[in-house]
């Protein structure tokens, strides 16, 4: 109906126009499967950097101090680090590492990828195998507790414990697959820093933003339009994983161009709060991080 009032001359028709018969192209943002801690898409790159020089921010009709300044403030808060300084687990529930000589991304399972990689770590079962593997130096968590970085990682929405880890993941994962045949305990104990989407900031954005996600370029040849249409939005660039965001304010005037959005491209705000509803079910989140924490407070 909107289309329909605009002169068939003016800069927003032609681009209602165009975006109506551009083809659907909906990316569906997936965490991959693997024992790699950066498989999982934490959308650390999708945060708005007002201050920094290396912005990747654009704005059309926008102010950058007001406009990009408020999305700031409205955005990144719904994505917040927490920390237990010290958690025990077994070693049973660790899922994977942060850093390794090999290619972790490839393997699905710990198992898979001490099988591939060090298969001479596993040829002996046994006790002695066992505190073999533990004893190398490079497992910080073990032999080097008051002094190292390394730390458990996770993200509020997958059931997934990582080790952030310098060193050591032969050893560890070797050790891992032993004690699990020899069904022997073995307590890790680390820091645990996890990543949770905060519920009552993502309410709070999405009452006041349309965001969609597309491919890195696939809008260039549009921005003829944008730019003369006088269409408030905020545009944020991330080359590291090609996708072009796209921030829209809830306003009677961005009513339009968010409908043909939504047809069109893929909602970061439903992908969020899927995201949330996983991070709610989280079992294993449960399990390790307190009910009294501020990462249930939604």
């Amino acid at each position: 109906m909107i289309d329909t009032l605009l002169s068939p001359f003016s800069v927003k028709h032609e681009l209602y126009s165009q975006l109506k018969k551009h083809q659907e192209n909906k990316i569906n943002i997936v965490d991959r499967d693997s024992i790699y801690l950066f498989d999982i898409f934490s959308f650390e790159s999708f945060k708005i950097k007002s201050e920094s020089p290396y912005s990747h921010v654009a704005y059309f009709s926008c102010s950058y101090t007001d406009d990009v300044t408020e999305l700031e403030l409205c955005f990144n808060p719904i994505f917040q680090d927490f920390d237990i300084p010290k958690l025990t687990i077994d070693i049973s529930q660790l899922s994977g590492f942060g850093h390794s000589k090999s290619d972790l991304f490839k393997y699905k399972s710990i198992d898979e990828f001490v099988e591939s990689e060090c298969p001479s770590y596993i040829e002996t079962i046994s006790q002695a195998q066992l505190r073999l593997m533990l004893s190398h130096r490079g497992i910080q968590i073990v032999n080097n507790q008051d002094s190292t970085f390394d730390n458990f990682y996770m993200y509020g929405w997958q059931p997934k414990v990582f080790l952030s880890n310098e060193n050591g993941s032969h050893h560890l994962a070797s050790a891992q697959y032993i004690a699990l045949r020899l069904n022997q305990p073995v307590p890790l104990t680390a820091r645990l820093i996890y990543k949770v989407i905060r519920g009552e900031q993502l309410a709070n954005f999405h009452d006041r933003y349309a965001a969609y996600i597309t491919p890195l370029h696939e809008l260039d040849d549009y921005f003829k339009w944008f730019d003369n249409s006088n269409i408030k939005f905020i545009r944020l660039d991330d080359s590291l994983h090609e996708y072009a965001v796209y921030f829209f304010k809830r306003t009677s005037e961005n009513k339009r161009i968010i409908e043909l959005f939504s047809s069109k491209f893929s909602s970061l705000n439903q992908i969020l709060w899927k995201r949330l509803s996983d991070q709610t079910n989280n079992m294993l989140l449960k399990a390790l991080v307190p009910l009294n924490s501020g990462c249930w407070s939604y």
